[in-house]
């Protein structure tokens, strides 16, 4: 879902009593921050729901963190206006001390599918707010560019209100003049808008379209990374993408071509932190978890049964994969969007690359499984692949739900090349695969490697044996203006873990 348009509002009157704050959430016909731009709205442009409908009001968008919810909204001469009620939490109350102290007084209001022309807002509807104490783009000033689409039945009103915006736009610009002769001097072309631009400005108004670049110099000056890819990740917003860089964090990772072999043995988990802090059930070296157990009960008065229970802490520091690459700053400056997409793919495809051998490397780690030794001869044949995956299942099958078997591509290769009515039979009571169809009953799956620690052997695993946290993709981009390059840069923070060895077997086979 692309994320809502974010408007600065102003506090107009705070009152400790009743707990209620009044607002201006947007001005008509003046220019107002968003996190797109400054933007130009009129009346009838925003849509306002019913007040139970709005979200409530949280604490800088976090939505897990609601202080206020919305009493009032009308739309007044002037702007929208919007009375809130604090809620009775200690959060509420540290905050409305905050507002009425006036260390908080600003409000982010949440405007969803906003359509914007040439800096007008035209359409949009109120959805929520957060409380905020810096706009959106701190000391930058910005033209929003054009986004979303009016719909095809768009009454005449509207229209007009957008060409009553462009009006407003165009005598609020009449009369100002440059500061100086050298910023009249600049021709508008060649004009970038940064925190240097002062508000209002004559070069920041006559900016009639922003491109990626501009985009990318206003984060470096406002260093708000998530905002502005939300800017960027828009798909309406068409006429930045042909002339900009493919996203790091959104549409680029999506589209990556390479397809994980090994991630299937993994539970995915969020990264969060860069260190991580928990606790597990101690195992002991039969393979015993030390959790709480139930057995049979007689009934009052007899004991009921007990198990002793044992935990251990766990810690541990996220790992990182980066990559980062220098290009002539012309790339950026001219429409390359072949070569762009191209880069950003391939820079996907090896991170993940990378990232899945990460995966095999902890799974054939020592200790995080448990070796056995089959019975199956020490000649490599078509039966031996079969014999030693039967050999992990009973291992672990009453301990845990069967995922797949990684297998040394030597013993695959034996296997895959006899008839599939015999290969199918050896694995079709153990694992559930359907001698007439070849179907796997319960997604079973044998992933051949040429891995070195895999050569004649067979690593069985469980669900829950491990965890693959991540991963968390950033990215950073900047001029080398010394030698008039352009770094692109991405790091993928990750952390594999075992929570079960005893859940993961490898399987050799028996000495000749």
């Amino acid at each position: 879902m692309p994320e809502p348009m974010k408007v600065l509002g102003q506090l107009l009157a705070a009152s400790a009593e009743d707990r209620t704050l009044t607002y201006r959430l947007l001005p008509f016909g003046q220019p107002g921050r968003t996190n797109r731009g400054t933007i130009t709205a009129s009346a009838g442009a925003v849509t306002i729901p019913a007040v139970e409908e709005l979200r409530a009001v949280n604490d800088a968008h976090d939505r897990e963190r609601p202080l206020a919810k919305f009493t009032s909204v009308v739309e007044g001469p002037e702007g929208i206006e919007a009375t809130v009620r604090v809620l009775a939490t200690t959060a509420g109350d540290d905050f409305l001390v905050e507002a009425s102290e006036g260390a908080k007084t600003g409000i982010s209001v949440e405007i969803d599918a906003p359509v914007i022309r040439d800096g007008a807002l035209l359409a949009g509807a109120l959805s929520g707010a957060g409380f905020t104490t810096t706009p959106a783009f701190p000391g930058a000033q910005l033209v929003a560019a054009d986004a979303g689409e009016l719909p095809e039945d768009a009454t005449d009103e509207v229209r007009d209100a957008l060409e009553e915006a462009l009006e407003v736009i165009e005598d609020n610009t009449e009369g100002d003049e440059p500061d100086n002769k050298e910023e009249a001097a600049v021709p508008e072309e060649s004009q970038t808008v940064t925190a240097s631009v002062p508000a209002g400005s004559l070069a920041a108004r006559k900016t009639k379209r922003v491109s990626a670049f501009d985009l990318i110099a206003s984060r470096v000056a406002g260093g708000d990374l998530n905002q502005l890819q939300a800017a960027l990740d828009e798909a309406n917003q068409a006429d930045l993408l042909p002339s900009g860089q493919p996203s790091w964090l959104g549409e680029v990772w999506k589209a990556r071509t390479f397809a994980s072999k090994f991630a299937r043995f993994f539970t995915d988990a969020p990264l969060n932190a860069l260190n991580g802090v928990g606790w597990k059930f101690e195992v002991d070296e039969d393979g015993v978890t030390s959790t709480p157990t139930v057995d049979a009960y007689a009934g009052y008065p007899a004991q009921p049964h007990s198990s002793e229970v044992k935990t251990k802490a766990v810690s541990w520091t996220a790992d990182r994969v980066a990559g980062a690459n220098e290009f002539d700053l012309a790339f950026t400056h001219f429409q390359f969007p072949e070569f762009w997409q191209a880069f950003f793919r391939e820079v996907a495809d090896d991170t993940e690359r990378k990232l899945d051998a990460k995966r095999l490397v902890h799974l054939t780690t020592t200790g995080n499984y448990v070796p056995v030794t089959s019975a199956v001869p020490a000649a490599t044949d078509h039966k031996t692949l079969p014999g030693l995956v039967v050999e992990g299942v009973l291992a672990i099958q009453e301990r845990t739900e069967l995922i797949g078997a990684i297998v040394g591509a030597d013993i695959y290769r034996a296997w895959m090349m006899t008839e599939d009515s015999e290969k199918l039979a050896y694995l079709g009571a153990a694992i559930g695969v359907d001698p007439a169809t070849g179907s796997l009953a319960n997604q079973f799956a044998i992933v051949p490697t040429s891995a070195t620690a895999l050569a004649g052997k067979a690593l069985v695993v469980g669900r829950g044996a491990h965890t693959f946290y991540g991963p968390k993709l950033a990215s950073a981009s900047a001029p080398e203006i010394a030698k008039g390059g352009q770094v692109e840069a991405l790091f993928a923070y990750y952390k594999t873990f075992a929570n079960d060895s005893f859940s993961s077997v490898l399987v050799s086979k028996a000495a000749a």
